[in-house]
């Protein structure tokens, strides 16, 4: 595991909203597919937010709420597009929750054990570094190099600006949908076994991040 993975964390997300993304192998899923199901996953979020606070009395504004969902939309995006961006066949499989404290997503996918090592070299650098200092380091080789694919720059968005919490984990799959020799386009002929990635990011919510006491009901 890297970074901050919550195994308790994952568990709760389990119990909360669960989203299959299984598309058959025509239909891409592409960014304009990514904002879609991000929006919806950001609006729940927002309403299990509103009712959560409304049930314990606590007190947060309307535009505590929307910032909070734009937030969720953000983050989502960054996720799923990621695990588009990795995932070499099989479903992609979202699940969060809203509890007193903080929202979980965690987004699950098969990809390439070669990828693994880019992954791993990636999330090491984000991690060890002040994501600030990254963020202008890469926003700066985007401005010398317009073919540059700004490769992190929305996690490092999230983590300097947004506060949240990165985590991932790689484990191997007993019954992968993606078969390295036939179904996959990277490390085709490998002969290497796919892995899951499940990637978790943790967001505060609006009162926690604002330091008033979280609502006990």
């Amino acid at each position: 595991m890297l970074g901050h993975f919550d195994l308790a964390a994952e568990e709760r997300t389990r119990c909360g909203l669960q989203l299959t993304l299984d598309p058959p192998p025509t239909a891409a899923i592409d960014r304009g597919f990514c904002d879609i199901i991000s929006h919806f996953l950001a609006q729940y979020a927002g309403r299990l937010l509103a009712g959560l606070l409304e049930g314990a009395g606590a007190a947060s504004t309307s535009a505590e709420v929307r910032q909070f969902v734009d937030d969720v939309s953000y983050l989502a995006n960054e996720l799923l597009e990621n695990a588009v961006k990795y995932r070499c066949g099989g479903p992609v499989h979202l699940g969060f929750c809203v509890d007193a404290h903080e929202f979980v997503l965690v987004i699950r996918n098969e990809m390439q054990t070669p990828r693994a090592s880019e992954l791993r070299r990636r999330a090491a650098e984000i991690l060890e570094r002040d994501p600030a200092d990254l963020l202008i380091e890469q926003a700066e080789r985007n401005a010398e190099d317009p073919e540059s694919s700004g490769s992190g720059i929305g996690f490092l968005t999230l983590l300097a600006h947004y506060g949240a919490r990165l985590g991932w984990r790689l484990q191997p799959i007993a019954n992968p949908v993606c078969v390295a020799e036939t179904t996959c386009g990277q490390g085709a002929g490998t002969g290497a076994t796919p892995l899951e990635l499940s990637t978790m990011a943790t967001l505060a919510l609006p009162y926690e991040a604002a330091g008033r006491e979280a609502p006990t009901g």
